[in-house]
């Protein structure tokens, strides 16, 4: 799954959109309830402008890790999910 995830990886630096969302779902295939696979196919999708299928994503990732701090902040609908500390 790792190989998978590394190739995932190299064609998004490379600038492969396309190639880099197939690899993610191959390593989704291989490990569902890895929430830090979802947060990777999500960064692609909005990448490529589907937002929709991002924020599905993250919903997806957050039934398999709903303590995952990178799903839960991918997931805040807006700034004001997390209240402000106070700075006094």
């Amino acid at each position: 799954m790792w190989t998978t995830v590394a190739r995932a990886a190299t064609w998004r630096v490379m600038g492969d959109l396309d190639q880099a969302a197939a690899a993610f779902e191959c390593a989704l295939l291989l490990d569902s309830a890895n929430g830090s696979l979802y947060v990777g196919l999500a960064d692609v999708r909005a990448e490529q402008g589907d937002f929709a299928a991002a924020a599905s994503l993250v919903v997806q990732g957050l039934e398999y890790e709903p303590h995952e701090v990178s799903l839960r902040a991918a997931g805040a609908p807006t700034a004001h999910a997390f209240p402000a500390r106070p700075t006094a």
